[in-house]
């Protein structure tokens, strides 16, 4: 009881913060109030809907009709927040524009009659600065990382891509990468990418660098709500391109047959040494419907690339009598915005074996 007492405490506190940023926001709209009373009775109209009919979703496709809503959900919730991203990167340019032009007005009225900035000025600028400024772009990986190890298990893995985009320069670029891993214990996976190719139009094919990486599953699988691992690796480029670390939390919910994997990673220069973090965020939804057959989606946001793809992607398990499985994946994400390739064409294979 107490526990969903806390529940609806922290939704209701969640929605009434959300109403007070968009009346605030709103101020000075015609008929915000109708606009903002239509939301919330349709809200409540659909949380009573679904609440109704729980038991009657809960039976659909033989028992996992309350799984595919949940992840119906976290799919438009990921898709509410890319294009809050993708609209964001086409829009910010004019609002920090129209800051930076504010700031030297401000500079010059302040050298003129020897003032100080008004605070607000500067805490507007402060805030734009951080929701709009992005670092150099980079090219990324387009995988989705698994939280699970398995003890004493060997990888083999292959991963490519292939972009397709208007611009000759870009299309037809791709990039390969072949890997070696093993579980040492139940928690850590160490992996070492022995080569990474990138083959681009009039240069050919050119080796990238060379990665450690490090998968940790903290959690047990099936404990909490979701099971959380921990990426962390070193990536040693060559053809004097800096260094680089990656990190983040890696994240795995399964309701049923329907699978969610969430990434979140932030990288940093190191040799030479930056102070910027770049952000970048993958998330994958399967369905288990055959083991050699799962249909997916997966999408890729980079702000500080201005990049945000997403698109199907199709999966499988191939097991064999010896124990080992060959797992593949392949799909292809389409860009969102402008700036991201048209397409990106996926394959990877892996190979798993004791």
């Amino acid at each position: 009881m107490l526990a969903a007492a806390i529940i609806v405490f922290r939704e209701v506190l969640e929605a009434v913060l959300i109403m007070s940023i968009v009346l605030g926001a709103s101020r000075g709209v015609a008929r915000r109030g109708l606009w903002v009373a239509a939301g919330v009775v349709a809200g409540v109209t659909g949380a009573g809907i679904i609440a109704v009919s729980a038991s009657a979703v809960a039976r659909l496709f033989s028992y996992v009709g309350q799984p595919l809503l949940n992840a119906g959900i976290l799919l438009v919730a990921v898709l509410t927040l890319s294009w809050h991203a993708i609209w964001m990167a086409a829009h910010g340019r004019s609002p920090a524009t129209k800051v930076k032009m504010l700031g030297h007005k401000e500079a010059s009225v302040s050298r003129r009659y020897r003032m100080s900035p008004k605070p607000s000025s500067v805490v507007t600028a402060l805030c734009l600065g951080l929701v709009l400024g992005g670092g150099a772009a980079r090219a990324d990986d387009l995988v989705v990382y698994s939280p699970y190890v398995v003890q004493r298990q060997s990888e083999i893995e292959f991963r490519g891509d292939m972009l397709h985009d208007r611009s000759a320069a870009v299309s037809g670029t791709s990039s390969y990468q072949v890997s070696v891993a093993h579980a040492f214990t139940g928690w850590w996976r160490p992996e070492l990418y022995l080569a990474e190719y990138r083959n681009t139009p009039g240069a050919g094919a050119q080796t990238q660098g060379y990665e450690f990486e490090n998968v940790f599953q903290l959690t047990r699988a099936g404990k909490y709500w979701a099971d959380v691992g921990f990426l962390a690796s070193y990536h040693h480029q060559v053809a004097g391109q800096p260094d680089d670390i990656e990190f983040g939390p890696l994240l795995e919910r399964r309701d049923g047959r329907v699978v969610n994997v969430l990434n979140l990673i932030w990288e940093k220069q190191i040799a030479p040494a930056s102070s910027n973090y770049e952000f970048r965020t993958a998330y994958s939804l399967r369905y288990q419907w055959r083991p050699a057959l799962q249909p997916g989606f997966e999408t890729y946001i980079r702000p500080d690339d201005h990049a945000y793809q997403a698109g199907p992607v199709v999966y499988g398990e191939l097991l064999t009598a010896s124990g080992s499985e060959l797992e593949y994946s392949t799909g292809v994400v389409l860009g969102i915005n402008r700036d991201a390739p048209d397409a990106a064409w996926l394959l990877r294979v892996e190979y798993e074996f004791f």
